[in-house]
């Protein structure tokens, strides 16, 4: 594959410091609107077409699909999107195509060499449906890779509107056509899967017929093959423990209370990861290549300083979604999620929501030191540790407590994680751990939950606690809180530092 020039209406200006950040993440605002929108319309449509059951097999589908792409393929993609910058500057991005180009086709082709193999297996013991789901996962984890590969690249080159038109055919694509594999051909919890497959088989077909005007002129080199894999294995060992600490409890959830149950986890955990994950993908779409590229092109301190205004912004976005979470949590089940679901998934959401702040620390910041002095091997150690521990506090919690237990294992590692990771990542790079602004954000954050809690308390008697009334208000009420909060702080601090 080849990335050609950026076009003029692609491009984004390099800049730096807070403005950059803010920039960057404007540039890249469209594309993290598109996903929470597919997303929820994708849980609010799911979660009323498939029984439980139906859509707790979907959700461990997208689970192993998640943790199979990332094993398997995210080495190649991640070293495209580390490298591709200095191989531009240095004059060797045509031979690192190349290179990154024959380790896909191979790493496919073992793919589906595996996928047939265990596929015809589980069909000789008389599973089709496992080998149906079998197939179809690592189906949707080629077709994802392939995909992705493109959008890391454009990502890398800072090309935010190409970015955004391939991430969103995908998502919206996929949607419908997921959508209509259920309803009218019958496909139930494999329906969402073969509707991705198809809409990135299109998008591969039109890219493909793009790209072909333009071919790569460089060589193949085994020392660009062995820095991609020394730099990529290493963070797909430490994603992929992200994705099994993250997703891991379904199965055994699934194993030791159905996949009725693996599914109403599934939904609170994805309206409340999806919440605050996405606004830490949001602003790690634009502040994390804009610290790579000044650490590359700058140098160390200048990096430093981006990455405190990248921490910043993050935790000024999060701590009050997560609490805000909490607080409308009861009105938004309701509102997202099918009503077979919905009263289960109330309590899931007010636990995994401030646990999503600390996974996104983890996953979005606590890895820059590893990433820029690629030490991503020891990530991948830590984060494995931490999914082992929680796979583990899974199995001992929940046949005593439930769900709940899930949650709690979930919260104790992804603790452990981040305390972990900074304390191992600054021996490496200097990572700001801003705790004054953090401290006054938490003040900010606890004004809003009270104004909020007052706002429902008058409003209580006339409006039940599911409705949407109820809910768009206490949203209003905990925005314009936090934001006054905030502004009349930051004034304050302005006139006592003038």
């Amino acid at each position: 594959m080849t990335a050609g020039p950026a076009s003029r209406e692609d491009a984004v200006p390099e800049s730096h410091g807070q403005a950059g950040v803010v920039s960057k993440l404007f540039a890249y605002a469209p594309t993290t609107l598109i996903r929470i929108v597919v997303r929820f319309a994708a849980l609010f449509i799911f979660t009323r077409l498939l029984s439980p059951s139906e859509y707790g097999v979907y959700t461990l589908v997208l689970s192993a699909v998640a943790l199979t792409q990332t094993l398997v393929f995210l080495w190649i993609e991640a070293a495209a999107f580390r490298f591709v910058e200095r191989a531009r500057r240095r004059g060797w991005l045509p031979d690192l195509t190349a290179t990154l180009g024959r380790l896909s086709i191979i790493v496919l082709a073992l793919t589906a060499f595996a996928a047939g193999v265990v596929g015809s297996l589980a069909w000789g013991f008389g599973q089709f449906s496992l080998a149906a789901a079998i197939l179809a996962g690592l189906g949707l984890a080629a077709l994802g890779f392939l995909t992705n590969l493109r959008r890391e690249v454009l990502r890398a080159q800072g090309r935010a509107g190409r970015y955004a038109l391939i991430d969103a055919a995908s998502k919206i694509g996929g949607l419908g056509l997921g959508i209509g594999f259920v309803v009218f051909g019958g496909w139930e919890g494999l329906g969402p899967i073969a509707g991705a497959m198809a809409a990135l088989t299109l998008i591969l077909m039109v890219d493909t017929l793009t790209w072909r005007a333009r071919p790569s002129l460089g060589k193949f080199r085994p020392a660009l093959a062995r820095l991609a894999f020394r730099f990529g294995s290493g963070l797909a060992v430490a994603q992929g423990a992200a994705v099994l600490l993250a997703t891991g409890d379904r199965f055994v959830i699934a194993a030791m209370l159905g996949t009725d149950a693996a599914g109403t986890y599934a939904a609170g955990y994805g309206v409340a990861a999806q919440l605050v994950g996405f606004m830490f993908a949001g602003t790690s779409l634009a502040a994390a290549p804009l610290t790579l590229r000044t650490f590359e092109s700058r140098g160390e301190a200048e990096s430093v300083e981006i990455a405190r205004r990248y921490v910043q912004l993050l935790l000024f976005l999060t701590v009050p979604a997560a609490a805000g979470l909490v607080l409308v949590a009861e009105p938004l089940a309701h509102l997202v999620i099918g009503e077979r679901l919905a009263a289960s998934s109330v309590v899931v959401i007010q636990w995994i929501a401030p646990a999503s702040v600390l996974a996104g620390l983890v996953t979005t910041y606590a890895e820059l030191p590893f990433m820029l002095k690629q030490k991503t091997r020891q990530f991948g150690l830590l984060l494995g540790g931490a999914g082992v521990i929680n796979i583990a506090l899974n199995v001992m919690l929940i046949p005593a407590a439930g769900i709940v237990g899930a949650i709690v294992a979930t919260i104790v590692s992804y603790s452990g994680a981040l305390i972990a990771a900074i304390i191992m990542g600054r021996r490496h790079f200097p990572l700001p751990v801003p705790l004054r602004q953090l401290s006054l954000i938490a003040l900010n954050t606890a004004v809003m939950v009270g104004v909020v809690m007052f706002n429902r308390s008058l409003m209580i008697d006339e409006f039940a606690d599911t409705s949407l009334v109820m809910l768009a208000a206490m949203v209003a009420a905990g925005a314009v809180a936090y934001a006054a909060c905030s502004s009349l702080m930051l004034l304050g601090l302005r006139k006592r530092s003038g």
